[in-house]
């Protein structure tokens, strides 16, 4: 059969993982002494076979196909180092209980975007990349997403409810001062005018 040890140490290499997603840079590490095109036909071939399936172009999964959420996490937001990225002001506003709308566009704000902003499509999911201000981490991912709310705060939207959401995540997520202050000089003056008005930078510890 063709490609057959190929496609049982594909399968070998990816059986250590979940079940997906699984993306074409990473396998064509798997296979790094061989060609791309090799690879391509490697991977036609174990999708014939059924050992893997394409969920969109560049994208597989083995069983279940996995959520654009699960997409988005494993490519744009948690790398092998950590946090490298968060969601963007529409989610952000949802979690937090400033809108109730659901957004058609997941905006995401990565150290993987390779410049300013751009908008792709994966399966008919609309994603907005933004590149971060500055390098995001386990460290400061956290500070970095309550930063990127109050640069796009409108104070009409921040009731009594917003208020109380924003202080149990401060809390929940030990967020200091100290991280606040780190992350200030990447974000314009409107940042930290917000956190003042409102008091919110003196619930960080």
């Amino acid at each position: 059969m063709k490609y057959e040890k190929l496609i049982k140490r594909l399968e070998k290499e990816l059986t250590y993982k979940e079940d997906g997603p699984y993306f074409i840079e990473d396998i064509y590490k798997l296979f790094k002494e061989y060609s791309r095109q090799t690879t391509f036909d490697v991977l036609d071939e174990a999708i014939k076979q059924r050992k893997i399936k394409k969920y969109s172009r560049g994208i597989y999964y083995k069983e279940n196909e996995p959520l654009i959420e699960e997409i988005i996490k494993k490519r744009y937001l948690i790398d092998e180092q950590g946090a490298c990225g968060i969601y963007g002001r529409l989610i952000m506003e949802l979690n937090f209980g400033i809108s109730t709308q659901v957004p058609m566009v997941y905006q995401v704000i990565t150290n993987k975007a390779s410049r300013k902003y751009r908008e792709l499509s994966i399966n008919g999911q609309r994603i907005a990349l933004y590149k971060s201000r500055c390098n995001i981490t386990n460290k400061n991912s956290k500070a970095y997403s309550l930063l990127e709310l109050f640069t796009n705060l409108d104070l009409n939207d921040y009731t009594k409810e917003v208020k109380e959401n924003i202080r149990k995540y401060i809390k929940k997520e030990n967020i200091r001062k100290k991280e606040i202050h780190e992350l200030i000089p990447f974000f314009p003056a409107k940042t930290t005018k917000n956190l003042t008005i409102t008091g919110a930078i003196y619930e960080a510890l």
